[in-house]
């Protein structure tokens, strides 16, 4: 199997692990947290500077005062400034178990791998949004499928914990419009783009033209980014015969047509940063012949070809008297310098050979100074808006990247850290130690194996098999989770006692215990720190925290499903009822729960969609008596539609009654009926209203009721008797069977019922038949 072996010494060299060893000592982590907050720049120093002389101008500048008789402290700032700066050749591959020029694959060969697996594999790296190129292994080979197709830009997806292109892309499928042909032979190159080069390259000029060169150079070797240089003749300035620049590199070569007569031409380039040496020279095509023209950046100037027509300016210097708003001038940046660049404007003013490069006219030999150097490197890369994308890759001063490692053939291949890296690395592990109480883990980087996470391990392949696999491949949640506990209390039985437990221990119980912020705060540094040799250890401790965030939000929400019936039932054995205001309750529950399990930790509190209604109710139960807080309401999984009401029962109007008499009392007005009410159903009782578990009394509503039945009851009295008192019987039988109109002052509502008007217009069905319709029957 491959592992990274290396002795405890070389790993505490690293520097990773030596900011570890910084991190106890609080006068030495603030001075670099000092350093970080501020900007300063102490990543880009010299090799071989004396930290003394580093702490002198630190404290000179009104930094890091509290050390300067604290030699316990020196000491521990030294040590971990010396691991991450200063270093003889050749120690990158001591300590990173191979550096950039070794193939830490081991004995992997993955071109003979059938299938993406080997010993100490991490399969959740596949697919996770992170591009594991540099991680020992074949991550990034296509028997992986290119990492799940992290490696690429137009094929990474990104998740809940990691965004595409954090460590940037490393693309080798062919299969990918993004394959780069630098890393694999297989990537496409495209015919047309080499004609089209081939074309320019092989400039056509005309019967009364000469062909020339123009080389261009860049000292900081990453392009000349936004300066252009332009050639027209003097007396036709609207006619362009060139335009362009260095697009990469340190190096490059166009060409150009100039007349074959004497003429006079004028070239301008704009743009570029003190300190950086940005120089074009023009010559004809002839091997060995000497420049016509050459300047740097910015510059104005002319020169004749085929003979003297005017003065020759392009004397090969820079021209920063020109009105160029686009040129970054050593007296704009000086202020940014001074500030954020402190330790290496101090290092190059007690340097004899640096000191005199500080100004605007800068000698040539200050390009081979490397204090100089490391000063320029800052100012550009610190001080300038927005920095080159190069900063994040070139190599710190005196460390040249070996041609191995600009190549990367292959994948699983460790990159050195650039200067820029560093101090991202170093700001990572301070923001983890701030939220993660990194000094109970650091054995897992001090002793390192990445292979070996012991019971956490074992937890991430149980949680991702019970996740993706049919029939949750054979497992339970809960017994998952039992996993993840026994991590935490130490008592796992893992075979390999080489692991770092205690280590194990202090990580699976942030996790157990706070899973939230400590997820949160491992993808926060996750997103900081480098793909780099220096923090290889630091960087693989945090996707195995991310993996193990991962494994637990695949099952918290189902280990609760699993154990809340258990618990239920053995809290009313035991206590008749449950109340979790009783605090023995709360502590029996979080105990086992008489045996039903372990008690489930949660990545989030976002089950109510995942678990049924009743197992969430019962721990929002437990969180307001045991906890004192509220969980956030879901609705359940299945939506319940709302309640239909029933429609209302129409109420017969009562007739319209007439005036009343002076003799009658007012008519009380009928009383108004109440709104429906349905009471709600059980399934759509709020989360919040969690069910109480012991047994409850009927409730009456006895007053309300009685009170209805008064209502109701006086509405009937009244109606009848309204319907008794204006109507006279006698008096109706009277005028039916006798006939006659009604005496003066009487009311006229019964005159149409006498037997010469016809039929009558009301006849009750109770009553006899008239005389006159009994007269033939009686015959």
């Amino acid at each position: 199997s491959r592992t990274v072996q290396q002795s405890g010494e070389a790993s505490a060299q690293a520097c990773d692990a030596a900011f570890l060893q910084c991190i106890p000592h609080q006068k030495c982590i603030t001075c670099f947290s000092t350093m970080q907050t501020e900007e300063i720049d102490w990543a880009n120093i010299v090799p071989e500077t004396p930290c003394l002389d580093v702490l002198g101008y630190l404290t000179n500048g009104g930094h890091c005062n509290d050390m300067t008789n604290d030699q316990e402290e020196k000491d521990a700032f030294c040590n971990t400034f010396d691991s991450c700066v200063v270093w003889d050749e050749g120690d990158d591959a001591e300590v990173a178990g191979g550096g950039a020029a070794s193939n830490v694959t081991g004995a992997i060969d993955c071109d003979s791998l059938e299938k993406c697996e080997w010993e100490g594999m991490h399969a959740a790296f596949l697919g996770d949004g992170l591009c594991h190129d540099s991680v020992p292994g074949c991550y990034n080979h296509k028997v992986c499928d290119f990492d799940g197709g992290d490696c690429c830009e137009d094929t990474c997806k990104s998740t809940d914990y990691v965004e595409c292109g954090i460590d940037g892309y490393a693309c080798r499928d062919p299969a990918s419009s993004n394959c780069d042909p630098s890393r694999s032979s297989e990537c496409p190159v495209s015919g047309g783009d080499a004609d089209s080069a081939s074309e320019e390259e092989q400039v056509q000029c005309g019967a009364d033209e000469t062909l020339y060169r123009v080389n261009m150079y860049d000292s900081w070797g990453d392009g000349w980014d936004n300066s252009v240089l332009t050639v027209t003749p003097k007396d036709d300035p609207n006619k362009i015969v060139f335009t362009g620049g260095l697009e990469s590199g340190s190096e490059g070569m166009k060409q150009l047509c100039l007349s074959r007569t004497p003429a006079c031409y004028s070239a301008k380039i704009g743009g570029g940063v003190w300190g950086n040496e940005v120089s074009w020279d023009i010559k004809p095509n002839n091997s060995g012949a000497r420049p016509v023209a050459e300047g740097g950046a910015p510059d104005e100037c002319e020169f004749s070809v085929a003979g003297e027509v005017c003065l020759n300016t392009c004397d090969g210097k820079p021209d920063t008297t020109i009105n160029d708003p686009d040129y970054k001038s050593f007296k704009d940046l000086s202020n940014c310098i001074s500030t954020k660049c402190v330790l290496l404007m101090k290092a190059c003013e007690d340097d004899e050979s640096c000191n005199p490069c500080l100004g605007e006219t800068i000698p040539d030999y200050c390009f081979a100074n490397d204090n100089y150097n490391a000063l320029v490197n800052c100012a550009i890369c610190t001080c300038t808006d927005p920095a080159p994308f190069f900063c994040e890759e070139k190599a710190r001063p005196g460390n040249e990247p070996s041609p191995n490692e600009e190549e990367a053939s292959e994948t699983g291949q460790l990159k050195q850290c650039s200067a820029d890296q560093t101090l991202k690395g170093s700001s990572s592990v301070i923001k983890f130690n701030e939220c993660s109480d990194i000094d109970t883990i650091s054995a897992i980087i001090t002793s390192y194996d990445e292979n070996n996470f012991g019971a956490l391990d074992t937890f991430e392949a149980c949680a991702h098999a019970f996740q993706n696999e049919p029939l949750h491949g054979g497992k339970k949640a809960l017994d998952c989770m039992g996993i993840l506990h026994s991590a935490k209390e130490g008592t796992s039985t893992e075979a390999n006692t080489e692991a770092p437990t205690e280590a194990i221990s202090a990580l699976a119980s942030h996790l157990y215990n706070d899973a939230e912020d400590f997820c949160n705060c491992a993808i926060a540094s996750n997103n900081d720190a480098p793909m780099c040799s220096d923090f290889i250890h630091f960087k693989t401790l945090l996707m195995e925290s991310l993996d193990a965030c991962q494994a637990l939000d695949e099952i918290d929400c189902d280990a609760w499903a699993d154990f809340h019936e258990p618990c239920k039932s053995n809290l009313l054995t035991m206590f008749n009822q449950i109340n979790f205001d009783a605090q023995e309750q709360c502590e029996f529950a979080t105990s086992g729960c008489g045996g039903a399990g372990p008690f489930p930790a949660f990545r989030k509190l976002d089950c109510g969609h995942e678990i049924s209604k009743q197992a969430w109710d019962f721990y929002n139960l437990f969180s307001r008596g045991c906890l004192g807080t509220e969980t956030p309401d879901a609705p359940n999984s299945t939506p319940v539609p709302p309640p239909v009401p029933n429609p209302p029962v129409p109420t017969p109007e009562p007739p319209t009654p007439g005036p009343p008499s002076p003799a009658e009392p007012p008519q009380p007005e009928p009383a108004k009926p109440k709104p429906y009410y349905a009471p709600p159903d059980d399934d759509d009782t709020d989360a919040r209203d969690a069910p109480s578990y012991a047994p409850s009394k009927p409730k009456h509503h006895f007053f309300g009721r009685f009170f209805i039945f008064v209502v109701v009851c006086g509405a009937g009295y009244w109606y009848h008797k309204r319907r008794s008192d204006t109507f006279d019987f006698m008096q109706y039988r009277h005028r039916r069977n006798y006939g006659g109109g009604a005496p003066p002052g009487e009311s006229e509502m019964y005159s149409g019922l006498t037997m010469e008007s016809g039929a009558s217009s009301f006849e009750p069905p109770t009553l006899p038949p008239p005389p006159s319709a009994m007269e033939g029957q009686m015959l």
